[in-house]
């Protein structure tokens, strides 16, 4: 049970050996694309390790405000007269949580969806529908389905997306 996947963020140099950084959400993949995108959009494009903490602080932040109807992170709703003081506790709670994320240096092998994949110098994001596991067997872009090019922006209509979204959230 879950909705698991992972995004890979390249942080390869010209004449190099594949690395990078996978981050794993548990329960949010079927999101990973939407979070890469806005982490991409966010900046620091071009110093891949700024740009992997900008993605991940990202597809805590969904977790923390999505409500998926199962678990997770939900936000807290405070009314006038509530104790702030137990509702941080809850809060810092559900981050100090040992489950639900993951980051590493390879990527975690139950996934659910294609791998998003993004290349930390240029802010190219793609899928993989191989669902790898390494960098070594990450696809090129263009082997894959590109999804966003930053010198050029999205590379599908809104329409594409939406659709490209859907698919993505029925695994």
């Amino acid at each position: 049970m879950g909705d698991r996947g992972n995004i890979y963020i390249s942080h390869n140099t010209e004449g190099e050996a594949a690395a990078g950084v996978w981050l794993y959400s548990h329960w949010g993949g079927s999101r990973l694309l939407e979070t890469a995108i806005k982490g991409v959009l966010a900046g620091r494009v071009g110093d891949p390790d700024y740009l992997t903490r900008t993605i991940f602080c990202n597809m805590v932040a969904d977790g923390l405000y999505h409500e998926n109807g199962t678990k997770g992170f939900h936000a807290l709703e405070l009314e006038e007269g509530d104790d702030l003081a137990s509702s941080h506790s809850l809060l810092v709670g559900q981050f100090a949580d040992t489950t639900g994320y993951g980051i590493g240096l390879r990527g975690a092998g139950d996934q659910e969806h294609p791998t998003v994949c993004v290349d930390g110098n240029t802010g190219t994001i793609w899928l993989d529908a191989d669902r790898p596991t390494s960098a070594e067997d990450v696809c090129a872009p263009e082997d894959g389905k590109v999804i966003y090019r930053h010198e050029r922006g999205l590379m599908l209509t809104d329409e594409q997306m939406k659709d490209l979204v859907h698919a993505l959230a029925l695994g």
